[in-house]
């Protein structure tokens, strides 16, 4: 019996991949995946800032139109650490002062506003904790030593428990290159240790910088370090 042998011809179809092909193609899907998963993040963050933004000039927006009904006068004595639940207990919540002027009413203690909510409150705790940073004290003109307080404080004595007109402090700083609201988080240089820091997130939300809302109603980003880029 004559035995004949099938040669391998160029462009003859093979059974299989060889192992050389099977690690390039695993290369690539990899590449792929990770390129895709980037990109996703990115989106995510890039829709989360879009959403804490919005929220941000929502809370400003509030202001003027708290002013207009009340004699001119920011809203406050309130603290610097801004949530979003209701506090009828404790005039100390901006929320307290702008709720009705977002559109809530007949609240209860500790109803949550969604409108005041940023996009990493998820949890129950997270949701009670601060979602921003309100400014307690801003400098004047642009000397940093002289600092004005644009609301009254309830944690001060004297007169910082007094609320300030809108007119005042427009006329005291540069409102173009004021901060007055912000991001919140661990690294924030205003914090401190209070006992809610855990439940704020670890790093800057929203990568290299933080997003901040400016006297004059602009939107702009702030360093690590809080100052405006």
């Amino acid at each position: 019996m004559i035995h004949t042998m099938k040669k391998n011809l160029p462009g003859r179809n093979r059974g299989g991949f060889t192992l050389v092909e099977l690690m390039v193609t695993i290369v690539i899907v990899s590449v792929l995946a990770a390129l895709a998963f980037a990109l996703s993040r990115k989106a995510i963050r890039n829709a989360n800032s879009v959403k804490d933004m919005a929220t941000m000039r929502q809370i400003f927006q509030t202001f003027p139109l708290y002013a207009a009904d009340n004699n001119g006068f920011m809203p406050g004595p309130a603290n610097t650490g801004v949530k979003a639940t209701y506090g009828p207990q404790s005039t100390g919540r901006l929320s307290y002062y702008i709720a009705p002027y977002l559109g809530y009413e007949n609240l209860e203690r500790d109803d949550f506003l969604e409108a005041m909510s940023y996009s990493w409150q998820k949890s129950a705790a997270s949701r009670d904790a601060p979602c921003a940073y309100l400014r307690e004290t801003v400098p004047v003109g642009n000397e940093e030593e002289e600092t004005y307080k644009p609301f009254g404080h309830p944690l001060r004595a004297g007169s910082d428990r007094e609320p300030k007109k809108m007119s005042a402090v427009f006329s005291k700083v540069n409102i173009a290159r004021t901060w007055i609201l912000s991001d919140l988080d661990q690294q924030h240089p205003d914090v401190g240790n209070p006992e809610w820091k855990s439940e704020i997130p670890v790093d800057m939300s929203h990568g290299n910088y933080r997003l901040a809302i400016f006297l004059d109603g602009h939107a702009g980003k702030l360093n690590k370090d809080n100052e405006p880029y």
